[in-house]
C-alpha cells in the first residue's frame, strides 16, 4: 500500500494567546485571567522589619553592615574592617600656593595676581 499521496498533516494545533484567552486552532479555548498576576512580590521595609505582601516578615537589625569608614593616620590609608595602604608615593604637593605681596600686588606662584589699591 502507498500511503504517500493521504495527507497526514490533519491536525496542526496551533496555540493562540488574546488578552488572557489561550486557544487551539479548531478546538476550544481557555480562560487564564484566574492565573494572571496572582503573586505580587511587594516586598517593605520598616525599620528593620523586612515584609512581603500576604507573607511573612524578617527581622533583618542582626545583619552586619558595612560601614566602609575610611581613617587616615600618616601615609596609611585604612578602610574598616578592611586593608590599608600605604599612600606615600602619591605626589600631593602638586600645587605650591605661594603667595607674593609687592607693592599693593597679592601674587599665587604660577597664577594670577590682584591689584588691591
Amino acid at each position: 500500500i502507498d500511503i504517500s499521496s493521504i495527507d497526514t498533516d490533519t491536525d496542526d494545533q496551533t496555540l493562540s494567546l488574546t488578552g488572557n484567552t489561550l486557544a487551539i486552532a479548531d478546538g476550544n479555548s481557555v480562560d487564564l485571567s484566574g492565573y494572571v498576576d496572582t503573586d505580587d512580590q511587594t516586598l517593605s521595609l520598616t525599620g528593620t522589619d523586612l515584609s512581603i505582601a500576604d507573607g511573612n516578615t524578617v527581622d533583618i537589625s542582626s545583619i552586619d553592615t558595612d560601614d566602609q569608614t575610611l581613617s587616615l593616620s600618616g601615609t596609611d590609608l585604612s578602610i574598616a574592617d578592611g586593608n590599608t595602604i600605604d599612600i606615600s608615593s602619591i605626589d600631593t604637593d602638586t600645587d605650591d600656593q605661594t603667595l607674593s605681596l609687592t607693592g599693593n600686588t597679592l601674587a599665587i606662584a604660577d597664577g594670577n595676581s590682584v591689584d588691591l589699591s
